[in-house]
C-alpha cells in the first residue's frame, strides 16, 4: 500500500545495511537541492534483491525530525492493476491537516474528470497538488518497482520530471533493470528521463567482499578462520547480492550450519547448501519463459558447472544444433545465461540461479550427468584434476578420490595449499569406509594438515591430531611420529609454547626410533618436506637418497632446533643444531627434501647465537635460511624467517644500518603479502616488526594495526605489537595502559615460568615492566621485575639482555639514593653494551653515565657521553630516544651555561615529542624552558609590535577573548595575527608557539 510519511528523528541504518555508503551521499545531494527550491529525480536501478529498497528505506529513515513530506506508491506485477496505480496509493493514502492542502476534487477517486479535458489537464492539476505540499515542507515522492509500471503511470512521471526544476520536489524511482526489455513502457520512456537535468542515475552494484566481512562481523561473533570461510561461501553464491546473502544466512541458521553454542557463533559443514526456498520461487518465475522442452537441456548446462562450453554442453545433452541455439537465445532473453567474453562458452548470469536449476533436477539424472561429463573430459585429455574429481564426486563414482588425490597435488605444487588442503581432506573423507585404504586416508589428512598449518593454524591443529589418532588405529609409527612433531609446532604458533615443545621433543624421539630407512621412500619424504613450490629439483630414487645421507635422517631434528631457540634452551639447541648442520651441509646440490629442513635447522641457529651475542654467527645462519627459502620460493617461510632476522640480528646488534633494516623489512612485507594472497588467508596485514615501528616513532601506525586484521601466519608477532603499543603508552604517561599490554603477555606476571613463552618475548615484556614501575617510582614492584629478568637471562645463559638488566639496575639504584652503585652499574652496562656492540642499549648506557656524571656537576664527562649517545641515536634514526638524549644534554648545557644551544635543543625535542604526543617529555621540556633566561625577540622574525603583544599574552597563558578584550581587537583579528605569528615561528599550533614565545623577552 502507498503511504504518507511524516518523518521523526534521525535513525541510524539496521545492522544489515553495508556498503551503500556513496549512494546515499548521493541522495543526500538530491534532497539538499530539492530542499533549496532545485527539485531532483533519482532513478536507482538494479537486479532483483540488490538492495534498493533497504537504500531508499535507510535514507529515507536519515531525514530529520518533520524535514520533508513522504509520497509512497509502488506498482504490482499483476495484469489487473489499474491506470496511474502508484498515484492512485500515494492519494488513498494521503491525510490533509491544518497546513497540509486537501486533495483536489477531480483527483479523488470516483468524483469524475470534472472540468478536465484532457490527460495533460489532469497532469496540471497533480502537478499543482504537489507543489502546494511541497510549499510547507519538502516532499519526497517514492515510486517503488516501476518496471510493473502502466504507461499512465510513466506519463505522469515524465510530466512531473519537466516541472522540478523550480520545486521542493525530490522523486525516487526504483526499477528492476532485467525486467525492462525493448517492448516495456519504461524501456522507451528511460530516456528521456535520464536527459532531464534534474535527473541522477544510481547503478547499484553488488556490495563487495569487504562490506560483506563488515556484515559479518556486525552481526556474527565468529572466530577469524569460520568468519573467512563464511565470507568466501557467501561472496561465491551470493556474488553480492544482498538478499542473496541474507536468504542464505537465514538458511544456514535454520539448518544448523550456523549456530550459536554457549557465548560464540559457530560454523558447521557448508560443502551441502541449497538455495533458500524464496529464491528458487523467484527464479522459477525466470523459468517460466523457458519452454518446457528446453529445460532438460537448461538443467544439463547448470550439471556441467556456472561456465558452460559450448561443445561439452552439446556432447553430453545429445541435441541438435538449432535446438541447442533456440535454449540459449530464450534463457539469453529470461536473463538466466549470458554470453561469455570468448565464442566457446555460455555463463549463467548468478551463482544462484544456477544452483536453483540444480536443485530441480532428479538426483538419479544428475548422477548420470556428472559421470558422463567426467569421462567425456577425460576422454578429451581435460588436464584440470579438480573438475574431472568434482563431477566423479557428484555422481557417486569411487574414482573420485584418486582424481582429488591428483588435483591436490597440483595445487600444492603451485603453492595453493588452501586448495591442496581442501582436496586431500576431501579425498580422506571418501576413504573413510574403505578398510583397505585407511593407511592412505591417514596420509592425506596429513597433507591437508600441512597445507593448512599457514592459512588456518586452528583447523591444522585439529587435523594433526586426528592423524595421530589414525596413526596409531592403523599401527603406522611413521604417521603417528610426524604428526605428534608438527602437532607441537602449531601448539606453540597458537600460544601453548610449552606443550608445542614437549610434543615437538616427543614425536622427535619417536621418529629418532623408526627404521634408519623410514625416510627414504619417496612418497613419505614428499609428504612430511615441506610444500614444493616452484623450485626445479630432481627426484632420486629411495635408495640413492639414503646413500646422499650418510645413514639415519630426521628431517624433524631441524625444528626441535628451532622450538628449543625460541623457548630459550640455547645450549641445547646449539649443540644439536650443529651436529644436525654438519649432515645437512655435506650434502652437495640438495633438493627440497633437504632444503627446507635447513631453512628451519639455520633459523634455530641464528636465534640461539644472537641470544648468546654472537651476531655474526647468527647473521651467517639467517642468511643461509632465507637462500634455503629463496631457492624453494616459499614465501610464508621466507617472510617469516626475514622477520626473525629483523628482530634477532638488525634491530639488536645493527640498529644503526637504517637503510639495511629498511630494506630487509621492506622484503618480508612483501612475501608475507604474497603468501597471504596465494594462500588465501583473508588477510591484508604485513609483517613488519613492531618493534620497528615503536622505535622509529611510527606509533599511530601501530595503534592501527592494533586494531585491524593481522596475519595468522605469525603469531608470535602479534605480542611483540602488545610489547610495542606498551612502550608507546609509558611513553606518553599513559601506564594503566602499559600495564595492560604487559599483562597481556604475561598473564603470570613475574611469576611466569620458563618453557611457557617464548624467551625473547618474555625478556622484552620484562624489561618493559620494570621501566614501567620505575617511571611510576614503584620500587618494590619494579625490584621484582628485575629479579624475574634476571632469573630468565641466567636459566638460558642469554648474553644479550644483559646490559638493559644492568641499566635497570642503575635506574633503581639512582631513584632509591644509591648513586655509587648506579654509576656501578651504568658503566657495567657500557661495557656489556660494547661488546657484543648493541646500538640500542649503548645508547642507553651513555645517557645514563652522563647524565651521573651531570648529577655530580663532572660537565666534561657527561657532556662527552651525553654528545656520544646522541651521535649514536642520530644514527639509528630513532625519533624518542634522540629526543631524550637531547633532553639531557640541554640540561647539560643549561647548567654550563650555553643556553641558545640548550635552547635550540629543546625545541627540537618539542617538535619530537609533540608529534609522539610523549606527554611527559613534553612537560619536562616546558619546565626547562622556563629555567632559561628569556633572550631578545630578535628582529630577524619579522614580527609587527601587535604581533608581539599578541604572543606576550598567548605566553601568559591567555585565551582569545581576553587577547581581544586586552588589546581592544576583535577574535576574528586575533585569530589573523596567530596565523601570521605560526609562520613567522615556524610552528603549527598554539601550544608550539607558547613554548617559543617563552624564550623570548616579551616586555
Amino acid at each position: 500500500m502507498g503511504e504518507m510519511v511524516d518523518h521523526g528523528p534521525y535513525e541510524q541504518p539496521s545492522a544489515s545495511f553495508t556498503g551503500r555508503t556513496q549512494e546515499l551521499w548521493q541522495l543526500a545531494d538530491c534532497f539538499s537541492d530539492a530542499s533549496s527550491g532545485n527539485g531532483r529525480l533519482a532513478l536507482i536501478s538494479g537486479s532483483a534483491g540488490i538492495g534498493k529498497t533497504a537504500l531508499v528505506q535507510t535514507f529515507l529513515n536519515s531525514l530529520g525530525d518533520e524535514s520533508s513530506i513522504v509520497l509512497r506508491g509502488s506498482c504490482t506485477d499483476l495484469t489487473t492493476a489499474p491506470a496511474y496505480g502508484p498515484w492512485l496509493q500515494i492519494l488513498a493514502s494521503y491525510v490533509s491537516g491544518a497546513d497540509l492542502p486537501p486533495i483536489p476534487d477531480v483527483l479523488v477517486q470516483g468524483t469524475g474528470m470534472g472540468g478536465i479535458t484532457s490527460q495533460a489537464g489532469l497532469f496540471e492539476v497533480a502537478a499543482r497538488f504537489i507543489a502546494d505540499i511541497a510549499t510547507v515542507r519538502p516532499a519526497v515522492i517514492l515510486l517503488e518497482d516501476l518496471h510493473w509500471g502502466d504507461s499512465a503511470s510513466l506519463g505522469m512521471l515524465q510530466y512531473l520530471a519537466r516541472q522540478l526544476s523550480r520545486q521542493r520536489i525530490m522523486i525516487i524511482v526504483t526499477y528492476r533493470v532485467e525486467e525492462v526489455e525493448a517492448d516495456h513502457p519504461l524501456f522507451k520512456v528511460l530516456p528521456d528521463l535520464s536527459r532531464e537535468p534534474v535527473t541522477k542515475r544510481l547503478e547499484l552494484q553488488p556490495i563487495d567482499r569487504a562490506s560483506q566481512t563488515e556484515l559479518l562481523v556486525r552481526n556474527y561473533g565468529l572466530s577469524s578462520p569460520d568468519r573467512d570461510r563464511l565470507v568466501e561461501c557467501l561472496n561465491r553464491h551470493s556474488e553480492g547480492i544482498p538478499l542473496y546473502f541474507w536468504e542464505l544466512l537465514r538458511d544456514f541458521e535454520g539448518s544448523g550450519i550456523l549456530s550459536f553454542i554457549g557465548d560464540q557463533w559457530r560454523l558447521g559443514d557448508l560443502s551441502r547448501i541449497r538455495v533458500p526456498n524464496m529464491l528458487i520461487q523467484m527464479i522459477e518465475r525466470r523459468l517460466d519463459r523457458v519452454l518446457a522442452h528446453q529445460r532438460s537441456v537448461l538443467e544439463t548446462a547448470a550439471i556441467i558447472g556456472a561456465s558452460v562450453d559450448i561443445d561439452l554442453w552439446q556432447r553430453v545433452a545429445d541435441v541438435s544444433d538449432s535446438l541447442l541455439d533456440e535454449v540459449v537465445d530464450r534463457a539469453i532473453h529470461a536473463h538466466l545465461i549470458r554470453e561469455s567474453a570468448n565464442d566457446y562458452s555460455v555463463e549463467f548470469t548468478h551463482a544462484m540461479i544456477r544452483q536453483a536449476i540444480y536443485q530441480r533436477t532428479s538426483i538419479l539424472r544428475r548422477r548420470r550427468t556428472h559421470r558422463r561429463i567426467a569421462d567425456l573430459l577425460m576422454e578429451t585429455g581435460e588436464t584440470n584434476e579438480s573438475t574431472i574429481a568434482h563431477h566423479l564426486r557428484q555422481a557417486g563414482d569411487p574414482r573420485a578420490a584418486d582424481w582429488l588425490i591428483a588435483a591436490g597435488e597440483r595445487a600444492q605444487r603451485t603453492y595453493a595449499l588452501q586448495a591442496a588442503a581442501e582436496r586431500f581432506s576431501e579425498a580422506a573423507e571418501l576413504l573413510a569406509n574403505d578398510e583397505s585404504r585407511q593407511h592412505e586416508r591417514g596420509w592425506l589428512s596429513y597433507r591437508a594438515a600441512r597445507a593448512l598449518r599457514f592459512s588456518d593454524v586452528s583447523r591444522g591443529l585439529e587435523y594433526f591430531e586426528e592423524v595421530e589418532k589414525i596413526g596409531r588405529e592403523v599401527s603406522d609409527d611413521v604417521l603417528t611420529a610426524y604428526a605428534m612433531v608438527d602437532r607441537g609446532y602449531l601448539h606453540g604458533n597458537l600460544g601453548s609454547v610449552r606443550k608445542g615443545y614437549e610434543f615437538v621433543l616427543v614425536g622427535n624421539q619417536a621418529i629418532d626410533a623408526l627404521p634408519d630407512d623410514h625416510f627414504s621412500s619417496s612418497s613419505v619424504r614428499n609428504w612430511v618436506a615441506d610444500v614444493v613450490i616452484r623450485s626445479p629439483h630432481v627426484e632420486m630414487g629411495d635408495q640413492e637418497f639414503l646413500d646422499r645421507l650418510g645413514g639415519r635422517f630426521n628431517p624433524r631434528r631441524s625444528l626441535l632446533v628451532l622450538v628449543s631457540a625460541i623457548v630459550g634452551l640455547l645450549e641445547h639447541a646449539i649443540e644439536t643444531g650443529e651436529a644436525h648442520y654438519d649432515q645437512l651441509a655435506a650434502i652437495t646440490n640438495p633438493d627440497h627434501h633437504i632444503l627446507a629442513p635447513y631453512a628451519d635447522l639455520c633459523s634455530g641457529l641464528g636465534v640461539a647465537y644472537s641470544h648468546l651475542g654472537k651476531p655474526e654467527q647468527a647473521g651467517n645462519a639467517f642468511a643461509e635460511a632465507r637462500a634455503a627459502l629463496q631457492q624453494l620460493d616459499h614465501r610464508a617461510l621466507y617472510a617469516s624467517i626475514t622477520y626473525w632476522e629483523l628482530q634477532h640480528v638488525v634491530i639488536p646488534f645493527r640498529l644503526d644500518h637504517a637503510s639495511e633494516r629498511r630494506e630487509l623489512a621492506a622484503q618480508a612485507d612483501k612475501a608475507a603479502r604474497e603468501s597471504n594472497e596465494t594462500l588465501a588467508t583473508g588477510s591484508e596485514s604485513s609483517i613488519t616488526s613492531f618493534t620497528l615501528l615503536w622505535l622509529e616513532g611510527r606509533w599511530e601506525e601501530a595503534r592501527q594495526r592494533a586494531s585491524g586484521e593481522r596475519s595468522v601466519i605469525f603469531l608470535e608477532n602479534q605480542k611483540h605489537l602488545e610489547i610495542a603499543l606498551g612502550h608507546i603508552a609509558r611513553a606518553r604517561g599513559e601506564f594503566d595502559t602499559a600495564w595492560t599490554h604487559v599483562y597481556r603477555v604475561l598473564p603470570d606476571s613475574v611469576a611466569t615460568e620458563h618453557l611457557d613463552i617464548e624467551l625473547h618475548v618474555a625478556l622484552e615484556a620484562q624489561k618493559l615492566a620494570a621501566m614501567t614501575a620505575l617511571d611510576q617510582q614503584e620500587y618494590g614492584n619494579a625490584e621484582r621485575w628485575i629479579k624475574a629478568l634476571e632469573k630468565w637471562l641466567n636459566w638460558s645463559g642469554a648474553v644479550r639482555g644483559l646490559s638493559e638488566l644492568e641499566l635497570l639496575r642503575s635506574r633503581w639504584y639512582e631513584q632509591t639514593g644509591d648513586s655509587s652503585r648506579a654509576m656501578e652499574s651504568a658503566r657495567k652496562a657500557l661495557e656489556l653494551a660494547k661488546s657484543p656492540r648493541q646500538p640500542m642499549p649503548l645508547i642507553r648506557a651513555l645517557r645514563q653515565v652522563g647524565m651521573l656524571h651531570l648529577s655530580k656537576d663532572q660537565f666534561d664527562c657527561a657532556l662527552d657521553c651525553l654528545n656520544e649517545s646522541l651521535s649514536l641515536a642520530d644514527a639509528c634514526a630513532v625519533p624518542y630516544e634522540q629526543s631524550l638524549t637531547r633532553l639531557t644534554l640541554a640540561e647539560a648545557l643549561i647548567r654550563t651555561g650555553e643556553e641558545d644551544r640548550a635552547r635550540s635543543l629543546l625545541r627540537a625535542v618539542w617538535r619530537t615529542a609533540e608529534q609522539l604526543v610523549a606527554s611527559p617529555t613534553m612537560a619536562r621540556t616546558r619546565e626547562m624552558l622556563n629555567q632559561i633566561s628569556p633572550r631578545r625577540l630578535p628582529s630577524s622574525l619579522g614580527l609587527t609590535r601587535r604581533e608581539t603583544d599578541v604572543l606576550r599574552l598567548l605566553s601568559q597563558g591567555k585565551q582569545d577573548p581576553e587577547i581581544a578584550k586586552a588589546l581592544f581587537i576583535s577574535r576574528r583579528t586575533v585569530n589573523t595575527h596567530l596565523s601570521s605569528i605560526y609562520r613567522k615561528l615556524k610552528v603549527n599550533n598554539r601550544t608550539a608557539a607558547v613554548v617559543a614565545a617563552r624564550e623570548f623577552d616579551l616586555n
